[in-house]
Parts: structure tokens; sequence; C-alpha cells
């Protein structure tokens, strides 16, 4: 009796897949401090900042279109700032009051919508399906920011 080798092949495919993925990088080319949100297609969410003239990356596992987001550090900064501080004494002491929930939740809202503001630019792109990167094992994706002094605008080209 011949022994098929279609479930050891499957089971390779299945785990080559899982090791297979794309990094995002995100550079900065200004001399100012980035806040950054990347956004991809399996609902994920990833942020963080990008100092002068550094970058930041992150690996991804799925493929599918992918969101980055850019806007000016301080003002994020100062908003999360607000928020560790009610997270804090929710920490200390197990209960916020209702103000405290109140401006909780408007902090929540600010950082949001300071994403959604004209301080901040986007660009999308798409992480390829396995099957077009599977010679090189992953997909290397370059997003470029930069801060124009003349408009106060942040741009982003998503490669």
């Amino acid at each position: 009796m011949k022994k098929s080798h279609f479930p050891l092949l499957l089971l390779s495919v299945l785990a080559l897949s899982q090791v297979m993925c794309a990094t995002i990088t995100i550079e900065n080319q200004s001399g100012e401090e980035a806040s950054v949100q990347l956004t991809v297609a399996s609902g994920g969410s990833y942020s963080g900042r990008v100092p002068p003239g550094g970058s930041i990356y992150w690996t991804v596992s799925r493929s599918g279109p992918y969101t980055v987001s850019v806007m000016p550090f301080e003002p994020y900064k100062d908003l999360i700032l607000a928020n560790r501080k009610i997270a804090q004494r929710f920490f200390e002491t197990g209960a916020l009051d209702t103000s405290e929930m109140a401006e909780f939740r408007r902090l929540q809202l600010n950082i949001a919508q300071l994403f959604l503001s004209d301080v901040a630019t986007s660009c999308s792109g798409k992480i390829s399906e396995i099957s077009e990167f599977v010679e090189d094992d992953f997909e290397n994706i370059f997003v470029t920011i930069s801060y124009d002094q003349q408009t106060g605008k942040w741009n982003a080209a998503c490669g």
C-alpha cells in the first residue's frame, strides 16, 4: 500500500503560513517628533512615537489593507499623560467617581478625534497575500512621514 504524503505536505504549508509576515517600517524624515498609528485589516491597531530622523516598525501576520496615521507628538502626549493619571487613580483606589469617569471618556474621545483632525494625516496600502511573497518569507513595507514647516502639516507616503 502506497503512503500518501498529502497530510505532511498540508501540515508543512500550514506551519509555513504561520511564520510568514510583513514588516511595516515608518521612517520620520523630519526634525519633528510624531505620533503614529497603524491599523491593519485584522482589526489590530498599533501606536507609537517616532523621534526626528528615527523609525519604528511592526510585524503583522495577515494580508489586507493597512492605514498609517500621523500627527504631532505633543498634543497626543498631553492627552495620554492625563489619561494615565486617571488610570493610576483607578488602580490605586479600585474605583473612579463620576467626574473622573466623565474625564476618562472625554480623554478617550479627544485622542480618537486628534487622529481624525486636520493636524493629522494618513496613507493606506495593502499587505500582500502570502503567495505573493513566499520566496522571501516576508514582505517589507516602508512608509515615510515628514513635517512641512510652511503648512504646519504632516505628510505620509505608504510604499
